[in-house]
């Protein structure tokens, strides 16, 4: 029974001794500014679309993480910039690209954000030969802060908002 009178007080003094280092890291995090996240992710969005607008690959490629993960409608999933590089390469070489896009939703958790957007995407061949293609597509957008405060994507999933076509006798 003294043993445990003695050792009760040193285990209630390392409990107060680590709840006040843990309130101390807490205290000492800056504070989240949501409202600028916002602006940022706004800007990261904008920023993203118009680089591809512009069919400016260095740029566009600047929004992405090296391990970006894009899962794009009926294709499998692809990772990394190179790959995202290899996919928009022949787009920004063989096509005007035009978007529309409206912001849906913008969340912020900390140093975690998605995006969510439509977008009438508009590709017209350069050559002048065949016809514009049009596209009404929903996407989400994962990011994360980076080290330097800098908003890049990890995670992009997109797909069309026209209903697939249906098959005769199957509606």
């Amino acid at each position: 029974m003294k043993k445990l009178l003695m050792i009760l007080p040193l285990v209630l003094l390392l409990c107060f001794t680590f709840g006040c280092e843990l309130r101390k890291e807490r205290a000492e995090k800056p504070a989240v500014n949501v409202e600028a996240d916002v602006d940022a992710l706004r800007d990261w969005v904008n920023g993203n679309y118009a680089a591809a607008d512009s069919g400016d690959l260095e740029s566009y490629l600047g929004f992405w993480a090296e391990d970006v993960i894009w899962m794009p409608p009926n294709a499998p999933i692809m990772q990394g910039k190179s790959t995202i590089m290899e996919y928009v390469q022949p787009f920004f070489e063989q096509l005007t690209i035009h978007h529309e896009i409206s912001i849906e939703e913008i969340k912020v958790a900390e140093d975690l954000a998605f995006t969510r957007l439509n977008s009438v995407e508009k590709y017209t061949p350069k050559t002048g030969e065949g016809e514009p293609v049009e596209l009404n597509v929903k996407a989400i957008f994962l990011l994360q802060r980076m080290p330097d405060g800098t908003w890049l994507c990890t995670h992009s999933i997109w797909n069309s908002n026209d209903p697939l076509p249906t098959l005769e006798g199957n509606q």
